[in-house]
């Protein structure tokens, strides 16, 4: 019987200026199927992607509740 897993592990992390979200465990490849996604972050990381999304509030002019997606695409 194959074990079903609800979340995805993924670790972003930036290649090249591009962001990427590989999966963390080998043995837990991610299949698109799951119900929520897990993401291992450094500190580091962390603190850049809250850049990145400031930046984004500030130059498309969002304010509280306005709405916005973020996509990860493999």
């Amino acid at each position: 019987m194959r074990q079903t897993h609800l979340c995805a592990e993924l670790t972003p992390q930036v290649v090249g200026g591009v962001w990427s979200a590989p999966a963390t465990w080998p043995t837990r490849p991610a299949s698109g199927t799951e119900t929520c996604l897990r993401l291992h972050i450094t500190q580091r990381a962390n603190s850049s992607a809250g850049g990145v999304l400031g930046s984004l509030r500030k130059y498309q002019r969002l304010v509280d509740d306005d709405p916005f997606r973020i996509e990860f695409t493999p």
